[in-house]
């Protein structure tokens, strides 16, 4: 021990002390340069600036007390710390708020504090230095004094028989001799409480080390053996739920045998290698009759010879219970058959069951019919603005929907079929036969009714401004009056026309003035019999024009001025086609309205739209631009195409030459093209990602209060998954996920892409193991990593946030953490156990391995351990010698 000043210090533990604020000196300076170098102090910068600043305070008081005890000077550190107090207490008054800081003056305060602090330290360690080799150098000249003692001792014995006075000189010089040894023994003796209590240490230190080696191992042991079970169950599980056994229900049967076979399936390599097969046992209605025994369900695989390959049984429902009995079986590549059986084990009468069901896998599921037995079916959908009913069994369908503004329905056998709609201004009925078909059609100011074979209509229509029968034959028996019929000028009363024809007439010269023909009907108009051989539409003004057949060549509106053209059919010819221009501007209150002005052609059947398109967003008008966003004030090209068995809509790039986005909708299924080329397609045609559920379980899809929202799934305020804007960020949430917990280890890690992957620890998902040869080294690296703490930057800038705009928009916190730096680790040399992101930019540390190179020293130490052992046993020895 040496005695410096006032203070007892131990010189070992002054050279670490020293070295321990050296470090932390280091780490502050390294801490505050750090900060970001704008000139504007945030909350979150404020907060790690005071606690480097405390950590600082710290380190003087530290500093003041080991240069005091020293004898040496304190100026340089005082000045050092007043001028970095003195400039930063004026920011921390407000630590809620962002200042203005002269960063370089800042930078500076710090940095001279460090080094004031660092010339202290190393000031200290000189003094600790110079007074250790003070002591030894003492250790040195008592150790030369007791040699020269020890050669006058042997001078004087070997003078004794010569002279008295040399031989009491050497008397003399041996007790001196004998009191410095004494004074050795003595300093031993006072030195050993300190040997015992370093020894007590080690074995402290090595019992903490052997438990901790122990537990350590036993965890791993654990936690590997509960890994590879929990991957072997995942591995042996398979689980499906198409039934692959035809003719099932849910209706109670009894079995027509004692060993009654319900099931024969071929196999095939697409149905995996396992099948299970389930059944529910309905006993208990029949116990008085059965009266004892069980029943169970059976599976065989047989070869093509029909040798049965395996068998497995499932569990026995008594003969007075009902339950699921269900086993599942193995497959290898000889089988052929896999037959279902249900046994009756000594009931009196065969076993009551229901609800068979065979299918890929080894786990049951509940029951379902399969897809083939669902061909007679019932089905009602009922939405939010709509009601649809359905029954089909194959031969005959019946269909009907129902919305706040329609009725329809529909009968259909294939050789027939009835339709009947109805709104509040329309009813319209029709039945159809392939070959004919009638049709009623009533309106508040209309009645129609036709018949139609091929392209021959007959019809009658009645409307408020007349009666019109027309058909091929028109027959009309009895009495028949017309009342106030008028042929202009002429009247014709009772007279009867009966066989008069004017035949390929011709009427020349005739001139017929000022005459007006009403309710005349002419079969046919032939220009060639009148000598001008032309009939001009300003010669002809009608209000009705009813004709069978109208032959001309052109028939241009400008020329043919009427109300009403009503014909049975309009023929365009091989080559016809329809166009129109449009211009519209639907309402804003609609859903997504759109502005689109454009052509639209009827074209041999087909329907095609081709415009610019914008949509109504946020009181906006505009479109998509290249980057797939909303952008007020553009537009998009569009092209949509209706023809008989498909829709298509394409939705243009700025270019108007390449498609963005493309909907594809046939009676096969429904095609989306997105954004990032990815086709989705909901059906089983194409041979592309598909969506094959019967519906898409989703609370909300669409914008709500001006954003973009997921919802899939829901327990009152509990929801499965959630994607969209929190707390001002896009987030993906799972309230579900969060409330199922396990005592399981982590294993799930999230990619710099983004990607959700299981983290797994087996050999089998590794290539070229090795154990490195820097083992030892990584773990001495990781002794030079000191604990961090912390306040997280985006929870200081959100609470900061919050207090000055008074809105709370998440619950967060503020409290400290603990743990390591990332970049410490790095510059630790452990950079292995660091998470990097895009850009190779540092994310975080692997903290569940990080720990791992500290085996290598434990193992030292428990080396360490014993060999101090071994040595202080020695010591021991010697000491009792």
């Amino acid at each position: 021990m040496s005695s410096i000043g006032q203070g007892s210090i131990s010189i070992d533990d002054s050279t670490r002390i020293g070295q321990n604020a050296q470090d932390t000196a280091n780490e502050v300076a390294g801490n505050v340069n750090d900060i970001n170098s704008d000139n504007k102090l945030t909350p979150s910068e404020k907060l790690k600036l005071k606690q480097e600043y405390d950590k600082d305070l710290k380190l003087y008081a530290i500093d003041v007390s080991q240069l005091q005890s020293a004898g040496i000077s304190t100026t340089e550190l005082n000045s050092a710390l007043n001028n970095l107090t003195n400039f930063v207490t004026p920011l921390f008054k407000e630590m809620n708020r962002t200042s203005t800081v002269d960063r370089d003056a800042l930078d500076s305060v710090f940095t001279a504090f460090a080094t004031a602090d660092k010339n202290a330290s190393q000031a200290f360690a000189n003094m600790v230095q110079q007074v250790a080799d003070d002591a030894k150098n003492a250790g040195s000249d008592a150790k030369k004094a007791g040699e020269k003692a020890q050669e006058l001792g042997q001078e004087a014995k070997a003078a004794a028989n010569q002279a008295k006075v040399d031989a009491n000189q050497a008397k003399s010089d041996a007790l001196t001799a004998q009191q410095k040894a004494q004074s050795s023994i003595d300093q031993l003796n006072d030195h050993l409480p300190d040997i015992d209590k370093a020894l007590s240490t080690t074995n402290l230190v090595k019992q903490d080390v052997t438990k901790l080696s122990d537990t350590t191992e036993q965890y791993r042991n654990e936690y590997t053996t509960g890994i590879q079970n929990v991957v072997k169950k995942v591995d042996n599980l398979e689980i499906s739920n198409r039934n692959l056994a035809l003719g099932t229900s849910n209706q109670v049967v009894q079995a027509n045998s004692w060993n009654m076979q319900v099931a024969d399936i071929k196999y095939d390599k697409s149905l995996g290698k396992a099948l299970c097969a389930s059944v529910m046992i309905n006993n208990a209605d029949h116990a008085s009759d059965l009266k004892q025994g069980s029943a169970n369900i059976v599976l065989q695989t047989l070869d093509k010879s029909g040798n049965v390959l395996a068998t497995a049984k499932g569990n026995n429902v008594s003969y007075n219970a009902n339950g699921l009995s269900w086993c599942s079986i193995s497959i290898d590549d000889n089988t052929a058959n896999v037959k279902a059986v249900i046994f009756t084990n000594n009931m009196g009468q065969n076993a009551f069951y229901s609800c068979l069901k065979i299918e890929r896998g080894t786990k049951a599921t509940p029951y379902s019919p399969a897809p083939e037995d669902q061909v007679s079916q019932s089905q009602i959908t009922q939405l939010s603005g709509e009601i649809e009913q359905k029954v089909d069994n194959g031969d005959f369908s019946t269909y009907k929907t129902q919305t706040d503004k329609l009725i329809g329905s529909k009968v259909d056998n294939g050789d027939f079929s009835t339709y009947k709609t109805q709104t509040a201004e329309l009813i319209e009925s029709r039945v159809d036969n392939g070959t004919y078909q009638s049709d009623k059609t009533q309106t508040a100011d209309l009645i129609s009714q036709t018949v139609k074979k091929n392209d021959v209509v007959n019809q009658i229509n009645i409307s408020n401004e007349g009666i019109l029968i027309d058909g091929k034959k028109v027959h009309i028996t009895g009495n028949t009056s017309i009342d106030n019929a008028v042929i202009k000028n002429a009247m014709i009363a009772n007279a009867a026309i009966n066989t008069a024809q004017i035949a390929d007439a011709a009427i020349n010269n005739a001139k017929i003035a000022n005459a007006s023909i009403d309710d005349a009907k002419i079969n046919s108009l032939n220009g060639n019999k009148l000598v001008e051989n032309s009939i001009t539409a300003n010669k002809i003004n009608v209000d009705d024009l009813i004709a069978n057949g109208i032959n001309t060549k052109t028939l241009t509106s400008v020329n043919l001025n009427t109300s009403t053209l009503t014909t049975p059919k309009l023929n365009l010819g091989l080559n016809g086609t329809f166009t129109e221009d449009f211009d519209y501007t639907q309402a804003t209150s609609m859903f997504l309205p759109k502005k689109n002005k454009g052509t639209l052609t009827f074209d041999h059947g087909s329907l095609q739209s081709k415009g610019d398109m914008q949509t109504y967003v946020d009181g906006k008008w505009g479109g998509m631009n290249d980057d797939y966003k909303f952008q007020a004030g553009i537009d998009n090209s569009q092209w949509t195409e209706v023809a008989p068995g498909y829709i298509k809509l394409d939705l243009f790039k700025q270019n108007d030459a390449d498609v963005g986005q493309r909907t594809y909708i046939d009676p096969t299924g429904y095609y989306y093209t997105s954004r990032n080329g990815i086709a989705s397609y909901l059906g089983n045609v194409l041979q592309v990602p598909q969506v094959q559920t019967s519906s898409v379980l989703a609370e909300y899809i669409g914008p709500r209060d001006g954003k973009s929202l997921l919802q899939i799934g829901s327990n009152g305020s509990h929801y499965g998954l959630q994607v969209g804007p929190y707390a001002g960020n896009e987030a993906v949430l799972s309230d579900f996920i969060y409330n199922s917990t396990t005592s399981g280890a982590p294993n799930v890690n999230i990619t710099a892409n983004g990607h959700l992957v299981r983290s797994t620890s087996a050999s089998k998902y590794k290539y070229n193991i090795k154990n490195p040869d820097i083992e030892t080294t990584l773990g001495d690296r990781l002794l030079n990593v000191h604990l961090a703490t912390w306040n997280d930057k985006h929870a200081v800038d959100m609470y900061a946030e919050q207090l000055s705009t008074g809105e709370e928009r998440e619950k967060t916190s503020i409290d400290k953490y603990y743990g390591l730096i990332a970049e410490q680790l790095r510059d630790a040399g452990l950079d292995m156990f660091i998470n990097y992101g895009k850009n190779h930019e540092i994310e975080g540390i692997q903290y569940d391995r990080a720990w791992v190179p500290l085996l290598s020293v434990i193992r030292r130490l428990n080396n360490k351990v014993n060999e101090y052992e071994l040595r202080i046993s020695k010591l021991e020895g010697k000491i009792n010698e």
